[in-house]
């Protein structure tokens, strides 16, 4: 009887602040309808809702309802992971889905150009320089190891990569979290698994290749071409990863 004389209405007061912490908190951990609708048919989440170890944004593939991690960077908006979207002319590395689950797909560069969802691209020769130059532009510091600014380094996840003596493992500094998928060759054998994370790129070399910008276990640069420099061959047969970043 106590309780219920001195206590009770005060019992309703703490009911209705506990609740209004609750709205306010889950309507900040929400997006709101314009950032999800500059999205297009993406719907933006954060990691816990699926059970992520990792912090950070999300998008939901709405094809195959695959997720993945994104990034911001500069002012460019990139899937911090390789693309695992199955189409014509894209093999899991020695045709395992263990390595899809964890790498992404390799893709034939006429795949790659529409393998990215809606509201996404295969980055041209131009978006991976915006990238490069804003990393470059952060790192105040030089680097000691075989490059001045440490891109790779900075660009690689720190784990997966083969060991080099004298060269670190990647940092991740910017969450871009480059892994190294390896290669798909024409002839259909596959190579460079834990050495290279060869990504393609949209801008055309000629008729029978195209960029791949590179990310080496061996070295802390991050540069495109398409010749056969390190495995980069630009053959447009071969199999490399993709990155999609915003459009």
């Amino acid at each position: 009887m106590w309780f219920n004389n001195r206590l009770f209405p005060y019992f309703f007061i703490w009911l209705f602040f506990v609740f209004m912490f609750v709205s306010c908190r889950n309507s900040d951990e929400h997006p709101s309808p314009s950032e999800k609708a500059s999205f297009s048919n993406f719907e933006l989440n954060l990691a816990k809702e699926f059970n992520h170890p990792d912090p950070g944004l999300y998008i939901q593939d709405n094809r195959d309802n695959h997720i993945y991690r994104v990034v911001k960077i500069g002012s460019q908006l990139w899937m911090a992971e390789n693309l695992n979207f199955s189409s014509d002319d894209s093999w899991c590395y020695r045709d395992s889905s263990v390595f899809c689950k964890k790498r992404g797909r390799l893709y034939s560069w006429k795949s790659a150009k529409v393998a990215c969802p809606d509201g996404w691209h295969l980055p041209s020769n131009e978006d991976w320089a915006v990238l490069r130059n804003y990393v470059i532009s952060k790192s105040k510091k030089g680097c000691p190891y075989r490059s001045s600014h440490c891109v790779g380094y900075k660009l690689k996840k720190s784990t997966g990569w083969s060991r080099a003596v004298d060269t670190p493992v990647g940092s991740d500094e910017f969450g871009f979290s480059g892994v190294p998928g390896g290669m798909r060759l024409s002839d259909g054998s596959f190579s460079k698994l834990n050495e290279h994370s060869y990504l393609w790129s949209a801008t055309e070399a000629d008729s029978g290749r195209s960029y791949v910008w590179d990310l080496w276990y061996n070295a802390n640069g991050f540069y495109g071409g398409f010749e056969q420099e390190r495995g980069k061959d630009g053959n447009k047969n071969n199999g490399f990863s993709v990155r999609c970043v915003k459009d």
